[in-house]
């Protein structure tokens, strides 16, 4: 194969990366934080929340599939408890090592989710394969488990 092609490839294959790297950007909002919200987080909005902050989690390498499912299982919580808040912002990320003691490797990142920049949960995400997430959500100040999503997302993960 000559070193044209090569290049012309090359070059193909970077701006299909740079037009994915768009389109995932699109798909979610990608602030450096939670921001504070005025609003209360029971408002009778029908509009899905604004979520801020996530570029941090795709930072540490959760992918656009593993987003999508912890907002779905975040989702659930809240509709669970009749919560509609405008705006969710995730902050304080730690990412903790790797578990090999699972069948499938399991990554974990701890952080605090925001609801309208008042209501403050402790959360644990578990996530593996591409797809796979399991959020847990605590009371900050009593530790109590409030919420455990099970695992959404690829086959495997937390047992």
């Amino acid at each position: 194969m000559s070193i044209k092609i090569k290049l012309v490839i090359l070059a193909v294959l970077a701006v299909a990366a740079i037009i994915f790297g768009i389109l995932n950007a699109a798909n979610h909002s990608n602030s450096s934080g939670p921001s504070p919200a005025t609003t209360t987080s029971n408002t009778t909005s029908t509009n899905p929340p604004t979520f801020t902050g996530e570029s941090s989690l795709t930072d540490i390498g959760i992918t656009s599939e593993q987003l999508t499912n912890m907002e779905q299982a975040l989702q659930q919580y809240l509709n669970a408890n009749n919560i509609t808040p405008s705006n969710i912002g995730f902050g304080s990320l730690q990412k903790m090592p790797l578990d090999n003691t699972q069948s499938t490797p399991v990554w974990t990142v701890q952080f605090v989710v925001s609801i309208d920049g008042t209501a403050k949960y402790r959360a644990t995400m578990k996530y593996f394969n591409i797809t796979g997430v399991r959020l847990y959500l605590y009371d900050p100040t009593s530790n109590k488990l409030l919420y455990d999503s099970q695992n959404i997302g690829d086959a495997g993960g937390v047992q």
